[in-house]
């Protein structure tokens, strides 16, 4: 498994959407970096200037930088997902098109070298169906079209769902955090001699405040994306599933 998409991600990698994306990201990343001054630098009055936002993050301390780390491995993991689960590389038209000219010329061994040689979503499908012509009856057939798909499909949903996975662990961490900077407030007003001032208590308190945010911003749009992602594999399953039966239909007698 891991062998067939770390093909798929040198494949990706290497193309140039990717390359697009990329640039696009960088750019907006770039771009926050900028803006970061303006939005959280301004005089405050009296000449004091107003926390950075590098002074928020830093608050959340070593959970929120893993937090943050979190939410770049799962953006650029969508960022993969969007780029594999295109209608187009799960079933190629140009394939689908010379497949049913060769089924017509029963061009039967043709048809399965195009098959092994090609990895897509499609392909693997009907690799997995065309030894099954002629071995029995056309439900049969139909079954393993069904469960090739499903096979394929399970591939693809364990690849989507580390997306889940990290949208699940993000907001634990970030209550981890909440429970972390609350014991440090409480360990503060313990140990100090009368009542502590707002400075004393800022930093714990503010580490539960900012990875409880960091970890809502990044489990939010993930769990949305996720979805998605996940309906649009399942459209995608159904219309493999679809246009094989409709090219092997001619086997039916």
């Amino acid at each position: 498994m891991w062998s067939y998409f770390g093909e798929r991600c040198k494949k990706v990698l290497r193309s140039r959407q990717f390359q697009q994306l990329f640039v696009v990201f960088l750019i907006l990343a770039l771009f926050m970096v900028w803006c970061t001054p303006l939005l959280f630098g301004q005089d405050e009055g009296g000449g004091k200037k107003g926390q950075t936002l590098w002074d928020v993050i830093k608050s959340g301390g070593f959970i929120g930088f893993f937090i943050i780390f979190l939410s770049i491995v799962g953006f650029g993991w969508t960022i993969m997902c969007f780029l594999w689960l295109r209608r187009d590389n799960m079933v190629p038209p140009h394939l689908v098109d010379q497949i049913d000219q060769l089924l017509e010329e029963e061009e039967y061994e043709e048809v399965m070298a195009i098959c092994e040689n090609s990895d897509s979503f499609f392909t693997n499908v009907m690799a997995a169906t065309l030894p099954r012509l002629g071995g029995g009856s056309f439900d049969q057939v139909l079954q393993t079209i069904a469960d090739a798909a499903e096979d394929e499909a399970t591939k693809w949903f364990q690849w989507i769902g580390v997306i889940q996975l990290i949208s699940t662990i993000a907001p634990m961490l970030g209550l981890l955090g909440t429970v972390t900077g609350m014991i440090g407030a409480f360990q503060v007003i313990a140990t100090s001699e009368g009542s502590p001032s707002p400075a004393e208590l800022a930093d714990s308190i503010g580490m539960a405040l900012v990875t409880t945010a960091e970890g809502l911003f990044v489990a939010i749009p993930l769990i949305i994306v996720y979805f998605f992602l996940r309906n649009k594999l399942v459209l995608i399953v159904s219309e493999t599933i679809s246009i094989c039966e409709e090219l092997l239909s001619r086997f039916r007698e």
